[in-house]
């Protein structure tokens, strides 16, 4: 499975990218093996196009989706947990990763939002400066694997 950040340019675009990876893939309809990335102030923002985005990512059938960089992510996770619900039970899931910056974040995504796949990151683009200025922060990983003892993460990946 290949994920990949969503369109920021456009609906259209974005549908006709669907269209492509089912020709692509010889599947005309049903889930697809692959997945969306969304960054969450993007989707945060006032009358914000990207939500659509993040529905014709779930209506299609993407097998996963990847929330990072917003205020509110666990609004986008139950989403994607209420949508998976009204497709009924017949469906698999739709895999939930999303990137955290914090041990305390990485709890709440764990044992609160119940995502699949917590993704630790090391640092964080500001939403002010973009990609071109990075904050800093202490390496994650260690710090989350010392919680595990008090506070059970999922099994960490590297």
């Amino acid at each position: 499975m290949g994920v990949s950040l969503s369109a920021y340019n456009g609906l259209e675009n974005f549908r006709n990218e669907f269209s492509i990876a089912r020709s692509t893939l010889n599947q005309p309809s049903g889930p697809l093996p692959l997945g969306a990335g969304f960054l969450g102030w993007a989707l945060e923002e006032a009358q914000s196009p990207h939500i659509a985005l993040l529905e014709l990512a779930l209506e299609n059938g993407v097998q996963a989706v990847w929330f990072a960089f917003g205020e509110d992510l666990g609004r986008w996770i139950e989403l994607v947990r209420r949508h998976d619900e009204q497709r009924g039970k017949t469906r698999r899931k739709t895999l939930i990763f999303v990137q955290l910056n914090s041990v305390d974040e990485a709890l709440v995504a764990a044992q609160t939002w119940k995502v699949d796949v917590v993704v630790a990151q090391g640092a964080v683009p500001t939403r002010q400066s973009g990609m071109s200025r990075l904050l800093i922060y202490a390496p994650l990983f260690p710090k989350a694997s010392n919680r595990e003892a008090t506070a059970p993460l999922p099994p960490p990946l590297s």
